[in-house]
């Protein structure tokens, strides 16, 4: 994408899930169907997921975070709405189409998305707006040479253990909301409105950090989140594990979105793409390693532990954050501009 442009990477991203979702339609008793189906469908998520970038890079760095935080809020919206939809249609096609009703759904809104990212004209990363002199066009860094850039190592670090963390509790929310005596129907409440908290309010949180500054929004991200963790260490009931759990889902937000704000922020359209795969990749990795933790804390050392422990990996991250200087919203001293 960063060689060849946006668009031709967010249609194929889009055509793979199309394609997966229709395999799954057809081929749900073939195991090594539903493998590869599988496969592409995440593969093709994934790229799906880098169009933020190519959003971040149309906005000059005074409005970038909050048009990010309207991407996130779109998602959102068809997180929230696309079971819903399912259910309608199978229910209208009867309940032995249900499987296939559900993956051709997804296939048709996949085409949609096609369509959408085909018609992208001009390319996005033709109207990137990168930090420097007028016309000024430097070589493609190396991905090694772009890390080397303290706030690219910063935001790298706190959207990781902000993820960990993130899901290191969301994934024993069930159990917890259980073993304080709560209902299927109010873990089903705990883990909405922390969904809610991760993406409702990303545009006023982008606003935020465009008016104060990516590192205040990072620190006070961070902040948020650690204060989460603990309440919900020392939670006693349902209520306060939901109130820590919906504050852990703000501080995830601003995170993310003050991460891809700054990945925009010091690295060209010829870069940039790229560096966001990678963030993508340590991300998803360490969401991985706090899914399997939580359980493990949670079974050995109880929720206090496992709160206490999530709090605890955010501090570092938090460090190198306070360690950068930047010199208005969205410059940083010290960073080569792109």
């Amino acid at each position: 994408m960063d060689r060849l442009g946006r668009r031709p990477g967010l249609v194929g991203g889009y055509t793979l899930i199309f394609a997966a979702s229709v395999v799954m339609s057809i081929s749900e008793s073939s195991l090594p169907g539903v493998i590869a189906a599988t496969a592409a469908l995440g593969f093709g998520g994934g790229i799906a997921h880098l169009g933020r970038g190519a959003v971040a890079e149309m906005y000059p760095p005074e409005t970038r975070a909050r048009w990010v935080g309207v991407v996130l809020l779109a998602g959102t919206a068809g997180a929230v709405g696309g079971a819903p939809l399912v259910d309608l249609l199978g229910s209208a096609l009867g309940e032995g189409n249900h499987t296939a009703v559900t993956w051709l759904s997804a296939a048709g809104l996949a085409l949609i998305g096609v369509l959408c990212t085909a018609a992208l004209r001009p390319d996005p990363k033709d109207l990137a707006i990168d930090i420097g002199p007028v016309g000024q066009r430097r070589p493609r860094r190396a991905l090694g040479e772009l890390f080397r850039q303290r706030p690219l190592r910063a935001a790298l670090a706190t959207v990781a253990v902000s993820q960990m963390a993130m899901t290191g509790i969301m994934g024993v929310a069930s159990v917890v909301v259980h073993d304080h005596g709560g209902t299927s129907t109010a873990s089903s409440v705990v883990v909405s409105l922390h969904l809610g908290a991760m993406f409702a309010f990303s545009p006023l949180i982008g606003v935020f950090l465009d008016r104060r500054g990516r590192k205040v929004g990072l620190l006070a991200g961070g902040a948020v989140a650690v204060a989460g963790a603990l309440l919900g260490a020392v939670a006693e009931g349902t209520v306060l594990f939901g109130v820590g759990l919906f504050l852990v889902g703000i501080g995830w937000s601003g995170a993310y979105l003050g991460s891809t704000a700054v990945i925009a922020d010091v690295t060209s359209a010829s870069e940039r793409q790229g560096v966001l795969g990678v963030v993508d990749l340590v991300t998803h990795g360490g969401s991985t390693l706090g899914a399997l933790a939580g359980g493990f804390l949670l079974d050995t050392g109880g929720l206090t532990v496992l709160g206490l422990v999530m709090g605890a990996i955010l501090l570092p991250a938090l460090a190198l954050v306070v360690a950068l200087r930047e010199t208005s919203p969205g410059r940083w001293a010290g960073a080569e501009a792109a």
